[in-house]
């Protein structure tokens, strides 16, 4: 019995000296998103029909975890019948961080001009292959009509 809590109270504070490690000690820098992850892909959450001109919101959520736990910004573009989206986060540069999965939800208000079919493009990353590479630019679409 004091074995086993010894052993879980080591591996607390070694959880926690590893997220202070990472969120105190480390540069950060801003990067492409992670919308699919090794085994799951993000679902755009958008109105399926939408009056012209109106804003609406459109929500997704981004992979992170480690020392990648905040949202840097969403940039958007609107041309025609294609919005674009693309998330960027925030990861600090250690040598320590958590091995856990992170969601991180995107939001952003998109209006389209031009009424017919319409195209809500997220525009991020996905792990390479192996996973150890780097990220793969890739995309996840959502259609929607314009009225």
């Amino acid at each position: 019995m004091g074995n086993q809590v010894y052993r879980l109270l080591s591996a607390i504070i070694l959880i926690a000296v590893a997220a202070m490690a990472c969120h105190r000690y480390g540069t950060s820098f801003t990067s492409p998103a992670r919308i699919i992850s090794l085994w799951d892909t993000t679902r755009v959450e958008a109105p399926d029909t939408v009056a012209i001109g109106t804003p609406f919101r459109v929500s997704f959520r981004t992979f992170a975890g480690g020392c990648t736990r905040h949202i840097a910004r969403t940039e958007v573009r609107v041309s025609e019948h294609v919005a674009y989206i693309r998330p960027f986060n925030t990861t600090v540069r250690s040598a320590l961080c958590t091995l856990d999965l992170l969601f991180l939800t995107h939001s952003v208000m998109v209006t389209f001009t031009q009424p017919g079919p319409s195209l809500v493009r997220v525009i991020g990353v996905r792990p390479g292959s192996p996973p150890t590479r780097s990220e793969i630019p890739t995309q996840v679409e959502k259609p929607v009509y314009v009225r």
